[in-house]
């Protein structure tokens, strides 16, 4: 039994309703739309009008946008809505319907245009009247807590359900024959069907009663706004004129991609690039957003702008035998377009004043944004016609008269780039700083990886997500990566702290050092570990606090921050520890981050305290501290985790190298380094016939030979080499190391560690 208030189960049937009713008129749309490509293939194929024929059609249903105020403040005042809205169903229907049937009724090609133009423009007026009574249906019962989570399902649903049907419908169609009436009739019944579905649907809502302000707006009123209010008429200006240049080339990419005289595709390849677009522009949105919450809307629409400028002219190149190019123009025209989308309208809700209504203001923007894509179409028509017979070749590229529309295209979408350097920051970060971040990186894996990151639903998924956006190194992720330290899951919060370090962004210091201040924090360890990879001074002395840490785990990740740190103020840090008390847990992580640091007055310490260690991890850990220190860096890990012939061949290479750095000392006495020369082979061989007694005693008599010979070498200026470089590191490295081990326990790690301490040693004497 459902023990859910009714007042619950009534709203969750709500938003199932207003999902069905979008994802109906997802479909309605997509199939009648027209400027959608099938109702544009219909014209060009069953109608038999021509491409300027096109655009007189598109213009005429996009018109009635114009009346937005006007239908916004009828519909505002509708006291019956449930009647309304399945009046406005039917006649919609009716009106779509009887223009589908022009084809069949009318011969003349003029009257066809005209006739198809005045149903579809009277279609669309009672469309808006009808999209307004969703609006306010949906006002009237989702709150707005979650109307955005609503909308963004129904945005999410209707843009999948109009690329799976488009898909479907275009393989219909190309099977029958896009030749064929009957095809697009019956496509165009079961669109017809599926959008008095929605308007049923919607009339079965039970609705509350809409909010009403004390003095409704008149349409007058919403038509001033943009001269009113001089911010709000700048950006409707801006973004007018950007509709106006993108909708005088938009229909004509699908006219040039089906018609017959250009590239002649099939309808369902045509709707596969569509597909794409839509994706694109979807995937676009979601990324574009988390751009300008990070670094404003203002750079984002001046990067937009200043790329989608020459998308239109880049269609030149498209030619049969270059059909490639169209799904990857299309791509970057969604992706564009979205961050359009989202810039403008950020700018638009910062311009509107607290005490008025948002919906008056987008009724004016979307009136007057509407009327400059209504008229580009009928502008793009009179083009084709003016330049009808036009054909130029210039190399590759030949030009007919619709590649004239996209050079129009790009010439007016010059005007608005123009006005976005006009438009005020708001706050946000220069176009400079936000190109320098966004280059940072992989831009591509992070605006893939924040989608999967937002759509990832279990405790794995998450945690995943948050890594792999941590490893993308950009630092657009950094806001994400500081919400996901909040994470329920202790998994996600582990890895977002290990992903931000790998961002690289100073912006992640702060939070990494809140959060290790934080005396409940259970990832205190990785944010240390984060904090040492980004090098912020700043984080020394949160560091420091934690070096006395209960648990151990967070002393050595404190130690070893430290150390990827660096400068004598972490070496300042962290040698009271070393000579302090003996701490068996720690002096690993201290003799690891003293050798980064380059102390060699480590050496003998360590040394002294392996045996300490039994574990073969730490010892190894503890000897390639001392082979880094003496200049190695991590060589010795590296040779340790070859197979067996890998290593020997390295450490005869080696060998080799101490060689010849030895023929290179200068007035060393030939008869000594003969000498010294042949207890190298020795060395070599004992070691490739693992004949541990004759190493140790060739590296004994070497040594011994060794420092005989150092009093009495003199550069060519008269003075010790020691006076240069402190040799005694190197000789306590290794003589330590023989006083320590016997012949019985030498094993191949010690044979390795004395080899690459010789040839350090004889590197620094050259």
């Amino acid at each position: 039994m459902n023990n859910q208030p009714p007042k619950i189960l009534a709203l969750t049937r709500a938003k199932r309703m207003f999902v069905s009713t979008a994802v109906f008129s997802a479909i309605y749309s997509r199939i009648t739309g027209a400027a959608g490509l099938l109702f544009i293939a219909f014209l060009l194929n069953i109608v038999g009008i021509h491409a300027a024929g096109v655009g007189i059609v598109i213009m005429f249903y996009s018109l009635p946008v114009i009346f937005q105020p006007v239908i916004y403040t009828a519909a505002y005042r509708l006291e019956k809505h449930n009647n309304f809205v399945l009046l406005c169903g039917f006649f919609e229907v009716l009106l779509i319907f009887s223009a589908v049937l022009v084809p069949v009724m009318i011969i003349d090609i003029h009257m066809k245009i005209a006739v198809l133009s005045v149903l579809l423009c009277l279609g669309a007026v009672i469309q808006h009247v009808g999209q307004n009574t969703f609006s306010f249906r949906m006002v009237s019962v989702v709150s707005e807590s979650t109307r955005v989570w609503l909308f963004r399902n129904l945005w999410f649903w209707m843009n999948l359900s109009g690329i799976f049907i488009l898909l479907v419908f275009s393989l219909f169609i190309d099977i029958i024959g896009e030749d064929s009436y009957l095809s697009y009739g019956c496509v165009f019944v079961i669109g017809l069907l599926f959008g008095l579905s929605g308007y049923l649907t919607l009339f079965k809502l039970q609705t509350g009663k809409i909010k009403r302000s004390e003095k409704p707006s008149t349409s007058w009123s919403v038509y001033r706004l943009p001269w009113e209010n001089k911010p709000f008429g700048r950006l409707v200006f801006m973004r007018a004129s950007t509709f106006f240049a993108i909708s005088i080339t938009l229909p004509f990419y699908t006219v040039y991609m089906i018609s017959d005289r250009f590239l002649d595709l099939n309808l369902s390849v045509a709707a596969v690039f569509t597909g794409v677009q839509v994706l694109l522009f979807v995937f676009g949105f979601l990324f574009w957003k988390h751009i300008a919450e990070k670094y404003g809307s203002t750079p984002v629409l001046k990067t937009v702008f200043t790329c989608d400028v020459f998308v239109p002219l880049l269609w030149l190149f498209v030619t049969s035998d270059k059909i490639w190019l169209i799904p990857i123009l299309l791509a970057v025209n969604g992706f564009l377009q979205s961050g359009m989308m989202v810039a403008s309208r950020n700018l638009l809700f910062s311009v509107i004043p607290a005490d008025e209504p948002e919906q008056k203001y987008l009724s004016a923007w979307n009136s007057y944004v509407g009327f400059a894509a209504a008229v580009a179409p009928i502008f793009a028509a009179i083009i084709l016609v003016l330049a009808n017979g036009f054909r130029m070749s210039y190399g590759p590229v030949i030009m007919h008269n619709i590649h004239v529309v996209f050079v129009c295209g790009t010439a007016f979408m010059i005007i608005p780039l123009i006005i976005t350097q006009k438009i005020p920051s708001l706050e946000d970060k220069s176009l400079k700083y936000m190109i320098n971040q966004f280059t940072r990186g992989n831009p591509l894996m992070y605006a893939y990886r924040t989608f999967y990151l937002l759509n990832a639903r279990t405790e794995d998924s998450r945690a995943k997500a948050v890594d792999e956006l941590g490893r993308t190194k950009s630092p657009l992720a950094v806001k994400s990566l500081i919400e996901a330290l909040d994470d329920a899951s202790p998994d996600v919060r582990r890895n977002a702290a290990l992903a931000l370090g790998k961002t690289g962004s100073e912006e992640a210091v702060a939070p990494l050092i809140r959060e290790l201040n934080d005396p409940e924090s259970d990832i205190k360890a990785e944010v240390c570990e984060a904090l040492g990879q980004l090098g912020n001074r700043t984080a020394l002395e949160p560091l420091t606090k934690v070096l006395d840490d209960t648990d151990s785990r967070v002393s050595s990740a404190a130690i070893t921050a430290l150390a990827d740190i660096g400068g004598e103020n972490a070496y300042n840090r962290l040698i009271p520890l070393f000579y302090g008390e003996y701490n068996p847990e720690l002096f690993p992580a201290l003799a690891d981050g003293l050798s980064r640091l380059g102390k060699t007055e480590i050496v003998g310490t360590v040394i002294d305290r392996l045996e300490d260690f039994r574990s073969p991890v730490l010892r190894l850990q503890l000897l390639n501290a001392i082979c880094r220190v003496l200049g190695a860096q991590n060589r010795f890990y590296r040779i340790m985790s070859m197979n067996e012939y890998e290593r020997t061949d390295a450490v005869n290479g080696i060998i080799r190298h101490t060689k010849r750095c030895l023929r290179r000392i200068r007035h060393l006495e030939k008869t000594l380094a003969g000498h010294i020369g042949d207890m190298l082979e020795k060395i070599a061989e004992s070691y490739y016939k693992e004949r541990s007694d004759i190493f140790l005693q060739a590296v004994w008599i070497f040594m011994a030979n060794i420092q005989l010979v150092i009093p009495e070498l003199h550069t060519e200026y008269g003075r010790k080499p020691h006076e240069h470089v402190n040799l005694a590191p190197y000789i306590e490295a290794v003589n330590r190391f023989l006083i320590l081990k016997k012949v019985e326990d030498i094993q191949e790690e010690g044979m390795v560690f004395l080899v690459i301490c010789i040839d350090c040693m004889i590197e620094a004497m050259r």
